[in-house]
């Protein structure tokens, strides 16, 4: 997530939090560079009960806040894996051309001082996959 603080200094710089919820545990966040990631496998249907609610906050006085309500895409959740050593992507579930022709995949490594992300665009080939169905079951 983004968000910008026109002002100036200290005024203008923004820390990140997540606002408790019932999933928010499930989550965290970079409190500078606002990336949301998770901290546990979650399934499909948690990703799609999933709102969280982020806070931007500047370092002004008074501080000031805004916030914004992420929600995670589900028809991209657990489709993808990434080997959380040697950064090989995988796929983890079966991809269809008519649900979806195309995937932006970011991977990102990180340690404790340094980080950097990539961003993989995956394009889904049609294949041969649906049989012809007639529109009615009986023709006179």
């Amino acid at each position: 997530v983004v968000a910008e603080d026109m002002d100036q200094g200290q005024n203008g710089q923004v820390t990140y939090s997540i606002q408790s919820s019932s999933m928010s545990g499930l989550f965290k966040i970079d409190p500078v560079s606002g990336s949301v990631s998770t901290v546990a496998i979650m399934d499909r249907e948690i990703w799609t009960q999933t709102k969280l609610v982020v806070t931007a906050t500047d370092r002004g006085s008074p501080r000031l806040a805004g916030s914004a309500t992420l929600t995670p895409e589900p028809s991209a959740v657990g489709r993808f894996s990434v080997h959380r050593y040697g950064g090989a992507v995988s796929l983890a579930g079966p991809l269809d051309f008519e649900e979806r022709t195309w995937y932006t995949v970011t991977v990102r490594a990180t340690d404790s001082r340094h980080h950097t992300e990539a961003n993989i665009t995956v394009l889904v080939e049609d294949v041969n996959d649906n049989a012809p169905v007639f529109t009615q079951d009986l023709y006179q």
